[in-house]
């Protein structure tokens, strides 16, 4: 996990996330490739998974405008 993804997940109130981005070697590219399907495999809790979804979905967004 390279500092980009630390302060997104910071940013968004994810933090709990840090360890489980960190072990699976998620780097901002990583991080801008992460779709769906991937995130379920990653985090299994509902709650933080639909909160990181729905920020990556904004971001997505931001980044194509």
């Amino acid at each position: 996990m390279d500092s980009f993804v630390e302060q997104k997940l910071e940013e968004w109130n994810l933090s709990c996330l840090k360890v489980i981005f960190q072990e699976n070697m998620i780097d901002e590219e990583a991080f801008r490739l992460l779709d769906h399907d991937s995130i379920k495999e990653m985090i299994t809790a509902i709650g933080p998974r639909r909160k990181l979804l729905k920020k990556l979905e904004e971001e997505k967004v931001f980044y194509y405008c």
